[in-house]
């Protein structure tokens, strides 16, 4: 889990130069995070006084103190999440702009050499599709991530306040769980390489091949092509498969250890210590609570480290593109030498016509010449 922190570190740290102007933007969405972690504590601490004050202890004159409370942190909690989004929008629309933006500019100021390294259909890819992991980075693996490390950290505080013995009770299942997800982030991140690799291969071909359909269908090409679209379409849906039962395997274990194990354990054992006269039903009712948000945001967590994987290699491409060295090309107005087109030829394809046949000519400095 270190390395993996260390890694979001080093690639926020690579793209924070994108959105560096819309950098209080962002901090107000960590800022809303905050608020709404601190407002998700308060309705356990409502309910444990529901359960022990109102509904045991008989005082049902509190009850609409409670109901008050309650649609007070809801009034606040919805105004909250409504100006995150708007803040949400604004930010990353901004954002998926600008990086679309310089990525264009970097691959058309790409030298000959690097850009021959690429197809049509993989820059395509990148500028489409790869962008949007930047905003996942962004949200997910950073924003999300820090909310739920953080709830994970106030709610184990508060379980081992309420009951340490139902804490550690509670806690015992969480290493499994990270073993396990570690094993099956190395699965995805293997499948989503090459699923990747495969897609922008064949939009490649696919770009070729609607560029060159006339030669196709004048040589009687059309099985041919058929056959190698359906290679590339058997191959991309056998990582596709292996990619989401690699996903799916992981959920499923999380959900049946999850509502299956743990909370039956929990309650068995809650009960056992309300009849020794340990707790009380509502400090059960609550530490279930509170429980159940603690194990969303572990679950969450593992979920994103699984993702993570997953999303690297699309982050990579794009970091790539921005790594590579621009060409620098020289302006044309220093030159001092002239230019000479001796025996050119142009024509669009073999069955046309020369355009230009066999022409000579000569441009001086400061002259300008158009071939009509």
């Amino acid at each position: 889990m270190w390395n993996k922190k260390m890694q979001r570190l080093q690639i926020l740290k690579k793209i924070y130069v994108f959105f560096k102007k819309e950098r209080r933007l962002y901090g107000k969405l960590a800022i809303f995070k905050i608020l709404l972690v601190l407002l998700s504590f308060i309705p356990p601490l409502l309910y444990i006084s529901l359960v022990n004050v109102v509904f045991i202890d008989g005082k049902l004159y509190l009850l609409p103190k409670l109901i008050g409370e309650y649609l007070a942190v809801f009034a606040v909690e919805t105004i909250v999440i409504a100006v995150q989004k708007k803040t949400y929008y604004r930010f990353f629309s901004n954002l998926n702009i600008n990086l679309k933006r310089r990525l264009l500019e970097n691959i058309t100021h790409l030298t000959t050499r690097n850009l021959s390294n690429y197809t049509d259909g993989d820059l395509n890819r990148r500028i489409e599709k790869d962008v949007d992991s930047i905003e996942k980075f962004l949200s997910t693996h950073i924003l999300e991530y820090g909310y739920n490390l953080i709830t994970v950290i106030v709610i184990t505080c508060i379980l081992f306040w309420m009951s340490s013995f139902l804490a550690i009770c509670g806690l015992a299942m969480i290493p499994i769980s990270f073993i396990f997800a570690k094993f099956m982030g190395k699965k995805v991140k293997v499948t989503s390489e090459a699923q990747r690799g495969l897609q922008g291969e064949c939009e490649g071909y696919l770009f070729q091949t609607f560029n060159n359909w006339k030669e196709i269908k004048c040589n009687n090409l059309q099985e041919l092509e058929e056959q190698e679209y359906q290679s590339y379409a058997c191959k991309l849906s056998s990582v596709f498969k292996k990619n989401q039962l690699y996903w799916w395997l992981n959920r499923t274990f999380i959900s049946f250890k999850d509502f299956f194990i743990t909370r039956m354990n929990l309650y068995f054992i809650g009960g056992v210590l309300i009849i020794l006269g340990h707790l009380e039903i509502g400090v059960l009712l609550g530490f279930m609570n509170y429980y159940e948000q603690f194990y969303q945001a572990v679950s969450s967590l593992i979920q994103m480290y699984v993702d993570l994987k997953s999303d690297s290699p699309n982050i990579k491409r794009i970091l790539e593109i921005f790594e590579k060295k621009p060409e620098r090309k020289k302006d044309v107005r220093k030159l001092s030498s002239n230019i000479e087109l001796n025996h050119v030829f142009f024509r669009y394809n073999v069955q046309q016509s020369w355009i230009l046949e066999n022409v000579l000519f000569q441009v001086l400095p400061h002259e300008m010449v158009a071939v009509v």
